[in-house]
């Protein structure tokens, strides 16, 4: 994709300077934009999975997060009138309590059988961020409505740490296997302070969109919806009590969002404005690594894992132009 994505916007930016030299516009300090605002990332939910050789689900962790503060920036350079530049951005600024739960379906009788069951309420989000880089097209631009395309780039970044809990676990017998007849029996705590799993998911990838902008007297309705079908995804998992790394990787998977901005023109350089946004990684299965610390010992497996999430985020800033 990234091969498709450069030539086209190559192509894109040859045909404008090549108008801009036929008809000459040049930048200026009003050319320039730069907003601020605050907000909640309002839940995200992130779940990886590891699946066995059949394609029947083994384990399922889910990691929940709600109302997160973030913060948010962004620089719009309009370039050409009908082009234009875009950087933005978000991050948490501090860590956020989390919940995370983890499902085994050990049964090799009953597949559909939940066997082991662990609920940890005490899991900080880390970190969370997003950057997004996009040129902006303009195809129709009138004294009231714009619209364009987009192609861009973008990441997210996200990581948790376990803490403590309560399980419902099955018996095993020496050889590690589960012992039929026992699930969810074995019950218990951790030590609330003992750091259990530790985990990140990774998003990057190119991709296309298209936006909108209505404008009527001091109001402005801004929408944005973006696609890709090019996601490289990957996470990793610490199993602190096991002492093993379990890593995945794809490079096929789909994402959809999409951003509402709604805002309101104090000045004819300030506005005030709130923003919506929402972000889906679709479920994508994963190549799986996992590595024994101790012992250093590496087993891999095709399409043996799955990783996915999916977030929505409110904000209220302002924006200046210069």
């Amino acid at each position: 994709m990234k091969k498709i994505v450069i030539p086209i916007l190559m192509l894109c930016i040859n045909s404008t300077f090549a108008s801009e030299n036929n008809g000459s516009s040049r930048f200026t300090p009003s050319d320039l934009s730069i907003s601020l605002s605050s907000g909640l990332l309002l839940n995200s939910k992130a779940k990886e999975l590891v699946y066995m050789d059949d394609q029947s689900k083994a384990s399922e962790l889910t990691w929940d997060t709600n109302s997160a503060n973030i913060i948010n920036a962004e620089i719009n350079w309009q370039i050409h009138p009908k082009f234009s530049f875009n950087a933005r951005g978000w991050s948490t600024l501090s860590k956020n309590s989390s919940v995370m739960n983890n499902y085994d379906w050990m049964s090799e009788t009953d597949r559909d059988l939940l066997t082991d069951w662990s609920h940890h309420d005490r899991t900080p989000l880390n970190f969370a961020n997003e950057f997004d880089f996009n040129v902006n097209i303009n195809l129709l631009d009138t004294p009231h409505y714009k619209l364009g395309t987009l192609l861009g780039y973008q990441q997210n970044r996200y990581s948790w740490s376990a803490m403590g809990g309560s399980y419902y676990y099955s018996e095993q017998d020496d050889d590690g296997d589960y012992v039929e007849g026992s699930a969810l029996s074995n019950v218990g705590e951790f030590d609330p302070n003992e750091k259990l799993i530790g985990y990140k998911q990774k998003f990057k990838m190119p991709y296309i969109g298209i936006y909108n902008k209505f404008e009527y007297n001091n109001f402005e309705l801004n929408t944005t919806l973006k696609y890709s079908r090019w996601v490289n995804a990957s996470d990793r998992d610490n199993h602190y009590l096991r002492d093993t790394t379990f890593d995945t990787k794809a490079s096929n998977g789909r994402y959809y969002g999409a951003i509402v901005n709604a805002g309101y023109n104090i000045r004819p350089n300030t506005k005030l404005f709130t923003e919506y946004a929402w972000n889906q990684y679709k479920h994508v299965t994963t190549d799986l690594v996992m590595m024994e610390n101790q012992t250093n010992e590496i087993s891999s497996s095709k399409d043996g894992g799955g990783i996915s999430n999916k977030s929505q985020s409110v904000s209220l800033g302002i924006a200046y132009t210069f």
